[in-house]
């Protein structure tokens, strides 16, 4: 595995993109991994949290726990990796789209990457990488970006004070 990390920037865009390189070397080197978090304090001090739930009922008792770590550690941003199914749809067909049928359900379904980073002052950036696999492995492919302020939910609400 080569040591191709990008250095761990500033607010939410700083730490997806270093979550990102992450995901492309551990993908380089095992074709897969775990859902897991990287999370940064004031510090830069980085931690990292494999989350291997199977169930509604552990990953919502897991968010309560990183929820208190973060608060504990000082956390001041992190990113969220995980394996995805993806669907991509053309304007044309948006009208026609039937958003009940999860992705993994669809013929044109691809897996990919998602990161989802999040900082303390309510920032956040996603992130999709298409994964691409052949006879020698698995790599990932271009970024697809939303840099937006508006992604909200449980995963993206972790920093927030109750």
């Amino acid at each position: 595995m080569k040591n191709t990390l990008e250095p761990l920037g500033k607010g939410a865009e700083g730490i997806a993109k270093h979550a990102a390189s992450f995901a492309r070397a551990l993908f380089e080197k095992d074709g897969s991994f775990s859902p897991m978090f990287l999370a940064a304090n004031k510090r830069n001090e980085v931690h990292a949290m494999v989350v291997p739930w199977e169930n509604e009922e552990q990953k919502l008792v897991m968010l309560d726990v990183l929820r208190d770590f973060f608060k504990d550690q000082g956390i001041t941003r992190y990113a969220l990796l995980s394996e995805v199914w993806m669907v991509t749809v053309h304007e044309s067909e948006l009208r026609h789209y039937d958003d009940r049928v999860r992705p993994s359900q669809r013929e044109n379904r691809q897996e990919a990457v998602h990161i989802l980073g999040v900082d303390n002052k309510g920032n956040t950036v996603s992130y999709t990488y298409p994964i691409l696999r052949d006879e020698k492995g698995a790599t990932l492919g271009e970024e697809l970006c939303w840099k937006e302020n508006n992604i909200a939910g449980r995963m993206a609400g972790l920093l927030k004070e109750d």
